[in-house]
């Protein structure tokens, strides 16, 4: 449903086209995610997106998760626009085990 979304995302990713908030810039760093981080998630070939924010103060974002060494990462990614996306977060959802069922796919109620 949301591939096409998702091979955008990819091609962006590989081109470096996309940038990190820098209102997270911190966080990026203390959770030990790069733009090399994210760019090997979105380009895994289990990347998926997971869940879509039309109404999001940014604009449309989705939540996608991505793989990096087997480890699920999830990102939360502007719509692109102008040849580019913005990376509004990124977390390990293992860290958060009882937030996500255990493929790191859909929330627990």
């Amino acid at each position: 449903m949301h591939e096409a979304r998702l091979a955008v995302y990819a091609i962006l990713a590989r081109a470096g086209r996309f940038v990190m908030a820098s209102s997270h810039d911190p966080t990026f760093d203390r959770r030990g995610i790069t733009a090399e981080t994210v760019t090997t998630a979105i380009t895994s070939p289990a990347a998926e997106i997971i869940e879509v924010y039309r109404q999001d103060t940014r604009g449309s974002a989705t939540l996608v998760v991505g793989y990096v060494a087997g480890r699920a990462l999830h990102m939360v990614l502007t719509q692109p626009e102008n040849d580019r996306f913005i990376v509004v977060t990124a977390y390990w959802p293992d860290g958060r085990p009882h937030r996500w069922s255990p493929d790191y796919r859909r929330r627990m109620p």
